[in-house]
């Protein structure tokens, strides 16, 4: 039991559909699923820069929500659930990327408005950076009623996305920039079984990631990042990827089902930042030894991450 629940970007106008990430949309359900959305959040909030393999600058997705207003909003939210709130209306948020052709008339849309979902973009950053292919299946449902008149007939008709665990054989062949990719060996018969009657096809497993100019990373490349924490500045509190045992860049935050991801989606996003916080006074590492953080990280200097602008809650 619980209410669903869709991220969105209050400045930015968009939102993701955890629908079409192979996931549920409660909380615990997208929290504690394979990579879903908290994993795309850290991506989308963190700030764009670095030119080694985990800082994943190569990908759009980096940043596109750095410095605004991010609610995870659930459909049974009230316009009174946060003090001082100025924006849209935050009981209307959450039906906020229903597409307009789809907005039947017979109900008031005049105060919902329109974000686009982004959810394909961060599909196809997630297939990269954490090693999975999505794919869709399609269903029907046909009336079982045999007093119908439609008895036998398809009565609906939808699509619903399914997800498999790859794992890259061979960097790339002949510089073309395609790795090789197999199913990941987490899978046993019936993992098999059941993901061949979901539609998997080989296919879908050997295909490049759907970002097309970007490829994702080898495990070996993952500690190659600059290292960073998401702050929030306004009420002086920053969340380590170090204390929940991983690697302190993009790349692994993105990449792993991760603590981190979770603890972020569960307690809410960052408060209200500044694009140029200090790194001097959010680094972790440097308030224990006293030592400038920039020699302990073979030179790389040290970027935290902008997270987004959401309120705090009460």
């Amino acid at each position: 039991m619980g209410q669903y629940h869709h991220p969105v970007c209050i400045e930015a106008e968009e939102g993701l559909n955890p629908a079409d990430m192979d996931s549920g949309l409660k909380e615990g359900e997208q929290g504690f699923n394979r990579p879903s959305t908290p994993n795309a959040i850290v991506a989308l909030v963190c700030a764009r820069g670095g030119n080694m393999p985990a800082d994943c600058s190569q990908s759009p997705l980096i940043g596109r929500w750095a410095g605004k207003r991010v609610l995870v909003q659930g459909d049974y939210a009230e316009d009174k659930d946060i003090r001082g709130w100025k924006g849209p209306r935050l009981s209307k948020l959450y039906r906020a990327m229903r597409p307009v052709e789809e907005r039947k008339p017979k109900k008031d849309w005049r105060s919902v408005p329109v974000f686009a979902d982004i959810t394909r973009d961060a599909c196809a950053f997630l297939e990269a950076a954490c090693h999975l292919r999505y794919f869709d299946q399609e269903q029907v449902c046909k009336d079982g009623d045999p007093r119908s008149k439609t008895y036998g007939q398809v009565i609906d008709r939808w699509t619903s996305t399914h997800s498999v665990q790859v794992k890259p054989v061979a960097r790339h062949f002949g510089n073309c920039g395609v790795a090789e990719y197999v199913i990941d060996s987490i899978y046993n018969g019936r993992d098999l079984e059941y993901l061949k009657r979901c539609g998997m096809k080989p296919e879908d497993v050997q295909r490049a990631p759907r970002s097309g100019d970007w490829h994702g990373f080898l495990p070996e490349e993952i500690p190659e990042g600059q290292t960073r924490v998401i702050v929030n500045l306004d009420t002086l509190e920053y969340i380590n990827p170090v204390k929940f045992g991983q690697e302190p860049n993009s790349g692994r935050n993105g990449h792993s089902q991760n603590h981190l991801a979770r603890r972020l989606f569960r307690d809410g996003l960052p408060g209200p930042t500044s694009p140029t916080g200090s790194a001097k006074s959010a680094d972790p590492e440097e308030s224990k030894s006293g030592q400038p953080a920039d020699h302990r990280r073979r030179g790389r200097p040290f970027r935290h991450a902008v997270p987004s602008k959401a309120p705090r809650r009460r």
